[in-house]
């Protein structure tokens, strides 16, 4: 049935597809919203920790460019 679509009908197999897939995604941020928030919160405290040791690095200013005018 699927292949038939497929081939016969590509566009609406796409649109069914994209469909698909939207409604999943959504029912997914709907019902796993407080999992995500979770994992959001996680990975922005990760990544602040990581540009603050980026600022501290050792060498850092080295790393900018300057004109020589």
């Amino acid at each position: 049935m699927f292949f038939h679509l497929y081939t016969a009908e590509c566009g609406t197999f796409y649109a069914i597809v994209l469909i698909t897939a939207a409604v999943v995604a959504d029912e997914l941020l709907y019902f796993e919203r407080e999992i995500l928030e979770e994992g959001f919160r996680t990975s922005a405290a990760t990544l602040r920790l990581l540009a603050t040791k980026c600022r501290r690095a050792p060498g850092h200013e080295a790393s900018t460019v300057r004109s020589n005018s």
